[in-house]
């Protein structure tokens, strides 16, 4: 299995996955999710989100509530090829001021990391 960057930038990365069929993908790319503690969430314009935390809580109280989510899509490219792409979905008041959003892009460059790392074998 081979992970490469195809798109790179602030709030979102890309990833093309080879080697790796429809099952054994999403039941690892499951798993990962797992593994972080970011629960299904909800579908919006295709994607699929995930978070972790208390959005009423991050939202009223501010830095000091964890919350994170992240925006997945995936698309079959070939028999054994997928191209994923992970969003940071959170405006200003989500992430909790200044301070939250250094700390969710923070936290999304390691779930991004992590990610390429889990899908290279």
């Amino acid at each position: 299995m081979n992970c490469t960057v195809t798109d790179f930038s602030t709030d979102s990365r890309s990833y093309r996955i080879s080697g790796i069929t429809e099952t054994e993908f999403n039941n690892s790319l499951e798993l990962f999710l797992a593994a972080r503690d970011l629960k299904y969430k909800s579908d919006k314009a295709g994607m699929k989100l995930y978070a972790r935390g208390n959005l009423v809580l991050r939202i009223l109280v501010g830095v000091f509530v964890k919350y994170f989510r992240v925006g997945v899509t995936g698309k079959r490219i070939d028999e054994q090829t997928f191209e994923v792409t992970l969003k940071r979905p959170m405006n200003f008041f989500v992430s909790g001021g200044l301070i939250g959003i250094k700390s969710s892009r923070k936290e999304f460059d390691t779930l991004a990391e992590d990610f390429k790392n889990h899908f290279t074998r």
